[in-house]
């Protein structure tokens, strides 16, 4: 199934922000919600315009595998992407799975600043 991007009306800005290394040297991961199964991430970071891999993007729905299950919260992981910089990225979630996913960016320990920008579908 491919994503139909030549609306931009059909899609809501859901994350955008200039992050930046903290204490620790990393950036802190993105955790953001997507009531909707088709989203676009783009990674821009401006130090090294050379680098290809921004990062990780893990989808998972909350729900339990079972009522005895007692583990792990109740998220549960289904999908991890590979994001590329310099580019925005079209990502299909899985459309037989519950809404909504819960989403986190993770990025390489190397980066010391990037921008983020994160779109999901508009159901109107």
């Amino acid at each position: 199934m491919s994503i139909d991007i030549s609306n931009p009306l059909e899609w809501n800005l859901v994350y955008r922000n200039s992050l930046v290394a903290g204490a620790s040297g990393t950036i802190t991961p993105v955790v953001f919600t997507s009531a909707h199964h088709e989203i676009i991430v783009g990674i821009k970071v401006a130090d090294e315009p050379t680098w290809r891999w921004g990062g990780y993007l893990t989808a998972q729905v909350d729900a339990l595998p079972s009522s005895t299950a007692q583990l792990f919260g109740s998220l549960i992981q289904i999908k991890s992407y590979r994001l590329t910089c310099r580019q925005y990225q079209s990502i299909d979630l899985n459309p037989a799975l519950p809404l909504p996913f819960v989403c986190q960016i993770d990025f390489p320990r190397y980066f010391r600043s990037c921008q983020v920008e994160v779109f999901a579908r508009n159901d109107i």
